[in-house]
């Protein structure tokens, strides 16, 4: 895909629409937003609760969108909850 992409700057094609650049997280980053601890956090990684990191080099990064995402999930789940009562 990078090549993709390399190749079609390189040409002078660019792509037609316009996308957000991509913002990456951190595990304290996303501990300020979710308040949970780092080891919570990483057992929900583990077990698949959370999604899995993006690794570059030794670091381990999540989209924003995936962490919105998760938090959307949550929201919605305890919407259904609380609605069933």
């Amino acid at each position: 895909m990078m090549k993709d992409i390399q190749n079609r700057y390189r040409h002078g094609q660019q792509e037609d629409r316009q996308e957000a650049p991509l913002v990456l997280m951190r595990i304290p980053q996303i501990l300020e937003i979710i308040p949970i601890s780092r080891a919570t956090f990483c057992s929900m990684v583990k077990n698949g609760e959370f999604p899995k990191p993006i690794k570059i080099g030794r670091s381990s990064l999540w989209t924003q969108e995936q962490v919105q995402a998760y938090i959307r999930e949550r929201i919605s789940e305890s919407d259904k909850a609380w609605q069933g009562k």
